[in-house]
């Protein structure tokens, strides 16, 4: 994952975990019983956060609050003071 060898399985599907947000690249290799090694396989991923998704989808949404009232109707964005945490946070 990310030129940094992860491990060794001989399992043939694998569950990524904790990635982070932004590009990433794997590789797998096949060992065979003699030791010789295949020639990489390799796959991008792109991780986007949840909210992203939302935001560059181009289609309105509607926010809620915690306790599941509405607040707003056809959102396009997320700018704006809330309270997260007992802490006032401006999105902008």
């Amino acid at each position: 994952m990310d030129a940094a060898l992860t491990s060794n399985t001989t399992q043939t599907a694998a569950e990524l975990k904790e990635l982070t947000v932004g590009g990433h690249v794997f590789a797998v290799t096949a060992v065979f019983s003699n030791n010789v090694e295949s020639k990489p396989v390799t796959a991008s991923l792109e991780v986007v956060s949840a909210i992203d998704e939302i935001l560059n989808s181009g289609k309105s949404f509607t926010i809620y609050s915690i306790d599941g009232k509405r607040i707003q109707r056809q959102a396009s964005d997320l700018k704006g003071a809330t309270i997260i945490n007992n802490k006032k946070v401006v999105l902008q």
